[in-house]
């Protein structure tokens, strides 16, 4: 074999090479876009990813999958406003799905459907939302998840084998995911991903238990073939139903949802890496999670990228109630209160009084924990104080606490630990 030879097999490997590598590439790829016209934001995004035609067919059925679950000002529901405004960033702009359901239908002669399950019926949130309205202006169906019918989906996940998940999802041609760019108390954010579990039949408390393998058995299940990501007005803070509007102005899109997860996780200020469903579903192969290996296009992550407040666990730390432990606690304390209406009493403790495990915790960053000694009672509870959400964050936390009890009222102390996920 001649040296000419030898030089052409390799140029050939080298360029079967490239094109495996580009194939690998265009199916991770997102595109970022921002603005403030969402008809031309939405074709923006699309044309990035290679045009509506390759999303949509003639005689296919498609269907859009928003979130809609919460809106403060809904009428009717506990606790909320009187007013009759749509509060924006809890729900995905129905612009946005406006514009998807009429280019959809420019683009090729095929049914489309706008899909939800709420806890507090979505034909109210339909209407409420304008989507009713909206819906039959364009000749697109709305149904309601919850009272749809559903199907028999096996998965061989570690969560459950099983699903009831509605035919309106599992047997469309095309499933479009719309879902609000938000934190989440329980799953650190609400993306994609945790757009699906809206799929799931009512009670969906049950499946908090193992909510991260339940957003991958759900992928699984039924990968969305295109998502967008409302990042209009986002939301930050105590998500998905607590928080705070953050206005972003992005649209973000793509094919790989987890791909799609994870660059909205960096934006968001996430370590993508973190997020528990996002790690399980890049180990399980159902979507790149690695940001080297995502091609975004349009505007990088780095131009857009605003670090979001995080939403926070709920732990504590409990001992039982003794006189000797509450006058101990009182003169080393930071800041002593006593409540108004019912005398309770609270102790700050700062960060300082924390040993912080750099070794078990990399980056970990104690804030101190509150101390509230009820009048009524038999028990002290130690309240931690962190920035993150992460499982990790929430033990970190309990353990530092806990040390801190043993070496100022005894090691032998009896103690109680409780980690609580705020219900959805």
């Amino acid at each position: 074999m001649n040296k000419c030879t030898i030089v052409r097999q390799a140029l050939v490997c080298l360029a079967i090479l490239v094109l495996l590598a580009g194939s690998a590439l265009a199916g991770a790829t997102v595109a970022i876009v921002k603005g403030k016209d969402v008809d031309r934001m939405v074709a923006e995004a699309i044309d990035l990813l290679g045009g509506m035609r390759q999303f949509v067919k003639d005689g296919q059925k498609v269907t859009l999958k928003p979130n809609l679950v919460h809106q403060p000002a809904l009428p009717g529901r506990e606790q909320t406003r009187t007013d009759s405004k749509v509060v924006p960033g809890f729900t995905t702009d129905i612009r946005i799905v406006k514009a998807l359901a009429q280019q959809m239908l420019k683009a090729a002669q095929c049914k489309v459907a706008v899909a939800e399950g709420t806890p507090n019926d979505a034909t109210k949130m339909f209407d409420f939302l304008g989507y009713t309205q909206m819906a039959r202006q364009a000749g697109i169906q709305l149904v309601d998840l919850d009272r749809s019918v559903r199907t028999k989906v096996k998965i061989d996940g570690p969560a459950r084998k099983e699903y009831s998940l509605p035919v309106a999802t599992q047997t469309c041609d095309v499933l479009v995911d719309v879902p609000v760019m938000k934190t989440h108390q329980l799953a650190g954010v609400t993306l994609g991903m945790k757009n699906l579990f809206g799929l799931l039949p009512e009670p969906r408390k049950v499946f908090h238990a193992r909510l991260d393998e339940v957003l991958c058995d759900l992928c699984a299940a039924r990968k969305p073939d295109l998502v967008i990501v409302d990042g209009l007005v986002a939301m930050e803070g105590q998500g998905p139903l607590e928080g705070t509007p953050v206005p972003m102005g992005l649209l973000v899109a793509g094919t790989d949802v987890v791909a799609v997860d994870t660059v909205c996780a960096a934006i968001m200020g996430f370590e993508p890496s973190r997020v528990t469903h996002l790690a399980l579903a890049a180990k399980r192969g159902l979507g790149e999670a690695d940001l080297s290996r995502i091609t975004v296009k349009g505007l990088s992550v780095k131009e857009v990228l605003r670090p979001f407040k995080h939403a926070l666990w709920e732990a504590e730390v409990s001992i039982p109630k003794t006189d000797e432990a509450a006058q101990e606690l009182l003169p080393i304390a930071d800041t002593v209160r006593r409540t108004d209406w019912n005398g309770e009493l609270f102790y700050s403790f700062g960060p300082r009084h924390l040993k912080v495990d750099s070794q078990k915790y990399p980056g970990r960053e104690s804030q101190g924990f509150t101390v509230r000694i009820p009048i009524q009672g038999n028990r002290i509870y130690f309240y931690p104080r962190y920035r993150v959400l992460y499982p990790e964050e929430a033990q970190a936390a309990m353990d530092e606490v806990a040390q801190w009890i043993g070496e100022k009222l005894g090691k032998n102390i009896p103690m109680q630990r409780k980690a609580m996920r705020a219900p959805e």
